[in-house]
């Protein structure tokens, strides 16, 4: 409530207010924050009801008296031409017509502002401040904050900030406001702030983001924590954003937070959140593809949308903060280019989808996506779905690339996928899914790809219908050995067989072929290929013309050659070919 020492008669904008008399009691000018500006009606219809409505948010009266108010022309105006006490938890009301501002809001107590001649609907800034010219409050409002078509301007926290968007929204009152008591927005911040991301964004130092501003000097290095390395500095990067520099390059997998304050004062336990690695090259793999979705409306199926799996090679959390694809570049070496990162993570071992998204879905359970694979676990935290917020992502139906770049630009996996990948009995590939057999094998061999078999037409988010589990490390093999699995295989339900080798030495050419029980050449998988010391090929069960190959045993023989020794190494390997019973 406002306590008056004597009748005062005060006038504004041909308005005019008597006060009655009622007791005081002395009151210091306010501290910062102690009064803020609670309400503006910025945008009224007609524009004589403008107000602005103060509140007392401290535990001591407050002499109104003692306080100025003005708009962004800084023309200062008093609030009260004498003494009047507006008490702890109250709120006054200064109205530039209060003539019209009673028809509009009879219920509600006014004061009139003299001086005032109008707030700008294209933005402007409300200060309050003491007499003796310290600031006490100001808002420096625009019309994105809220508060048109006939609405204030509420505050949603009074102990937030009073510059940032976040704190403000328009009314959702029934009058459209809600002069001289609690708007209808508010809703106290008494949650602290939460870390929502940790990127290591070089070699020693880590960028980490809250969901809400900050304290800035609750960001200091002693609230983080890294296993096996320091934290030499921190600050506030953004309202939102602390910047770590680190002592050495990192290997833990989790950052610690604890002790963060936000605006409020709400303080942050102990937490702890992924710390992700940008991406490189053979940590991602390019793991799916639809290039055809089918889209009938009339075929009593969700239609689909292009999409591209990722699946993740190592036990790292990586950052997908910034990830961006780009296709076949034109003769003058331009590509088109798809930004869809954002600040997820790839779990480790873990998948992650990019979509089209033409009904412009933020959340993977509510995607088109989602409706044409219902089966596929998108919101499983294992999952990162990036959608693009396009009706397509740009995959042409004849083949195309699909490189994947991280923030900086730096190339991370590439597939030039073609149709003739497609199982060769698939007359339409419309609908269907071209999967990835091998997650080690070499993304660009056809063998390494065929056509998904799951009802739905993909598996997008989970394990390949014909996906190998990854194999064992070999690379540390002290003989030469050649191993493959499955056997017996089947094209219907495993896509292809594997086959590992590792050898004694790095060989400079090597020579895969496939032989039928009868000695003869049915495929030939390398011809003169230069390889590492281990590597893994894989058969789908097919000859050199594309065909299938009889059910039986054949023999795999691998061949390589040292150049400069002559020396040749021959490993055989029989794998089965067979048939799933119906």
């Amino acid at each position: 409530m406002i306590r008056r020492v004597l009748s005062v008669l005060v006038v504004g904008m041909g308005a005019a207010v008597l006060c009655a008399h009622v007791p005081t009691s002395g009151a210091p000018p306010p501290d910062p924050g102690a009064v803020v500006i609670n309400e503006i009606l910025y945008a009224p219809d007609p524009s004589s009801n403008e107000f602005i409505e103060l509140y007392n948010r401290s535990d001591t009266a407050v002499d109104l008296s003692t306080l100025e108010y003005a708009d962004g022309n800084r023309a200062f105006s008093s609030v009260a031409a004498s003494k009047a006490i507006l008490d702890p938890g109250a709120h006054v009301v200064l109205a530039r017509d209060t003539s019209a501002f009673r028809e509009a809001f009879p219920e509600a107590e006014v004061r009139a502002a003299p001086g005032w001649e109008a707030l700008n609907n294209s933005g402007d800034t409300v200060y309050l401040r003491r007499a003796d010219g310290a600031t006490v409050d100001s808002v420096p409002y625009e019309p994105s904050w809220g508060g048109a078509d006939d609405r204030s301007l509420e505050r949603i926290d009074p102990a937030a900030p009073s510059d940032v968007a976040s704190n403000f929204a328009s009314s959702t009152a029934p009058a459209g406001a809600t002069p001289g008591r609690r708007n209808s927005r508010y809703a106290p911040d008494e949650r602290p702030p939460e870390p929502v991301f940790a990127e290591l964004t070089a070699e020693t130092r880590a960028v980490v983001t809250f969901s809400e501003p900050v304290r800035p000097s609750s960001v200091r290095p002693g609230a983080f924590g890294l296993d096996g390395t320091g934290i030499a500095g921190a600050r506030l990067s953004t309202d939102t954003t602390a910047t770590l520099s680190l002592r050495s390059s990192p290997s833990a997998r989790r950052l610690r937070v604890a002790g963060i304050r936000d605006r409020v004062g709400n303080r942050l336990g102990d937490a702890t959140l992924p710390l992700a690695y940008r991406p490189a090259p053979e940590t991602v793999i390019l793991n799916e593809i639809l290039y055809a979705p089918r889209a009938d409306d009339y075929d009593d199926r969700p239609n689909q949308v292009e999409y591209v799996e990722l699946r993740s090679r190592t036990d790292r959390f990586l950052s997908l903060n910034g990830l961006f694809v780009t296709d076949r570049p034109d003769e003058t070496g331009v590509a088109d280019t798809l930004r869809l990162g954002r600040k997820a993570v790839l779990s480790p071992r873990g998948y992650g989808v990019l979509a089209a998204a033409p009904d412009d879905a933020t959340a993977p359970a509510r995607s088109q996506l989602a409706r044409a694979f219902p089966e596929a676990p998108l919101a499983a935290d294992s999952v990162a779905v990036l959608l693009s917020g396009t009706a397509r992502l740009g995959l042409t139906n004849d083949g195309g690339l699909v490189r994947l770049h991280r923030a900086d630009g730096r190339r991370v996996a590439e597939v030039r996928y073609r149709p003739d990948w497609h199982a060769a009995g698939l007359d339409d590939p419309t609908g269907t899914a071209l999967e990835r057999i091998s997650p080690t094998a070499d993304a660009q061999s056809p063998d390494n790809w065929t056509s998904s078999p799951a009802p739905a037409g993909g598996t997008p988010g989970t394990r390949n219908a014909v996906g190998l589990p990854p194999p064992g490390d070999s690379s540390t093999a002290r003989t030469a050995r050649l191993h493959v699995a499955p056997s017996p295989f089947s094209v219907e339900r495993d896509g292809a067989a594997r086959i590992r080798y590792s050898l004694d030495t790095a060989p400079s050419l090597v020579r895969a072929r496939i032989f039928d029980a009868r000695g003869r050449a049915v495929r030939t998988l390398e011809d003169a290929r230069l390889v590492g010391r281990s590597g893994e090929l894989v058969w789908n069960g097919r000859d050199d013309a594309g065909h299938r190959v009889r059910v039986g045993v054949y023999v795999v023989l691998f061949e390589a050659v040292q150049a400069g020794s002559g020396t040749v190494t021959q490993l055989k390997e029989p794998v089965i070919v067979a048939r799933p019973l119906d």
